[in-house]
This record gives C-alpha cells, structure tokens and sequence, in this order.
C-alpha cells in the first residue's frame, strides 16, 4: 500500500480463504488489492481482513483515496487489481451483507435553544415535577437540591441538568440526569394536558416562541399531541458508556464497547431492546 493513506484495523493473522478465527467467512478481505484511476495509483498491496464485529477507521490526507475506498467496498468502484469479498462472496453492487451512512444526512426538522432559551421554555410551561436522585450541592451549576420529588422553574431545572462535579459518574451522571428531566417534562405535559386538554396550546405557544425551529405551528402541535400518548413509565432511559481522555488540550469522551453493542441494538429495528 502506498503512504498515501493508513487503514487501521483489528486484523486476524493470514486465514484460510473464506474463514475467520471463529469459523465463519469475514466481513471483509481484500488481497493485494489496488485502485488507479490511470496513471494515477491510489493504493495498492492492500491486505485486510475485517471480522465481524470488528471496527475500522480509515485514516489519510484528502485525496488518499478513503472514499474510493469505501465505494470500492460498496462495489461501485472495481478494484484495478487484487480480490476482495464481503462474507466470503465477490466485491460487487447490490450485497444485502454491506450498507453505509453517508456524510451528509438529511434532517426532517431541528430544534434548538441556549441555556437562557431553556430556562424561559421551562417557565413557560409552568415549571416540572422532578424526582431527584440524590443530594446534589455544586458551586459550578448552582444545583443545590435535596433528593426527592421537587418542582422546578428554569433556572433549577438548568442546575439539575448542568451538574456534573457532584453526581455519580461526572459526565455520565449528567447525561442520565439530562434523560431523567426530558422523561420528566413528559410526565408534566401528560399530566397539564389530563387537567386541562388547552393546556396543550400552552406548550405550542412556549415551544414556538422560545425554540429555534424550522418546524411549522401545527408541527410542533402535532408532536406534542403525539407525546400525550406515550407512557413515561416505559420510556428507557440509558448512557452509553466509555471513558474519559485529553485530545488536542480537550476534555472528551471514548465510547466504550457496550456503547456500540447498544448502536449496533439500535441498527437493527430502532428499538432499544437490550440485545448484546
């Protein structure tokens, strides 16, 4: 392979042709696999094999050659030279075994707020009826709550949500206190729109004066009336999990395995069904 692009994987030793190290044929192989576009070479000498489960991230300077690569996978582009298959069956368009998501995704609609926006949205709908999980006192967010079941205006419910020194997995505790208020705030509209069906309205008004959408009056009403239906008691609240690291002089967080096990769950049927 050229120095023009690095391909780093979680490779198994040279296999038998159509086996894996668990016996079954691999997600891929490619063999002295080379792409030119005529004289130019992209990458050649290319041996890889992928097994399922594996992931991979292709590494290079614009122009290496990852997206040809990649469309070379999808079998969209033929290989100049060398083989390769997808689970032990030629390169080539139409394999049901060999999907992608593609850069740029198409968004039906958005939705979003600052801090100050968050806290007139909350106060806009009257305030929500929180159970917080344990004690909380920190200086940095302001959130100074006992445990237990409280009513929050905007400027508590940004506390809850911010606070990440004092809770149980810093960056993850806050996460799930996140999930907790978003599960939270649907109990409330359930409970408003039970009272009083207006209710409803209240919610739209706040939504569409406080929020940064491109969503229509009747959309966001639509929505709305649509969470009415939901159970809170059945909505799963969960964290992926992963560790946290310094990048570039930056605080980040790597994703563990069992955050991509739960992707993967995901994939599947858009359920979140706890499968491995």
């Amino acid at each position: 392979m050229t120095d023009r692009a690095t391909v780093t994987a979680s490779a198994p030793a040279p296999l038998q042709s159509g086996a894996s190290a668990h016996g079954a044929a691999p997600a891929l192989r490619l063999q002295d696999a080379g792409l030119a576009f005529g004289s130019r070479t992209l990458w050649s000498g290319l041996d890889l094999t992928v097994a399922p489960g594996d992931f991979v991230a292709v590494l290079g300077a614009n122009g290496s050659g990852k997206t040809s690569l990649l469309r070379t996978v999808l079998g969209e582009v033929t290989l100049t030279s060398g083989t390769g298959e997808i689970s032990g069956r030629p390169l080539g368009r139409g394999s049901t075994d060999v999907g992608y998501v593609p850069q740029r995704i198409a968004i039906d609609g958005y939705v979003l707020t600052g801090f100050a926006g968050f806290q007139d949205l909350v106060n806009a709908v009257g305030g929500i009826g929180v159970d917080v999980p344990y004690a909380m006192h920190d200086p940095y967010s302001n959130a100074d709550f006992p445990a237990g079941k409280r009513h929050m205006l905007g400027r508590d419910a940004l506390a809850f949500s911010r606070d990440r020194h004092d809770v149980p997995g810093g960056d993850f505790g806050r996460s799930m206190n996140q999930g907790r208020l978003l599960i939270a705030a649907l109990r409330q509209l359930k409970l408003d729109v039970a009272r009083n069906p207006a209710a409803l309205l209240t919610w739209v008004a706040a939504g569409a004066k406080v929020l940064h959408t491109d969503l229509g009056l009747s959309e966001i009403a639509e929505l709305l009336l649509s969470m009415t239906s939901l159970d809170p008691g059945h909505v799963e609240n969960r964290v992926v999990s992963g560790t946290g690291a310094m990048i570039g002089g930056l605080s980040v967080v790597r994703l563990g395995a069992s955050a991509y096990a739960t992707f993967r769950d995901l994939a599947a049927d858009a359920i979140l069904n706890g499968r491995p």
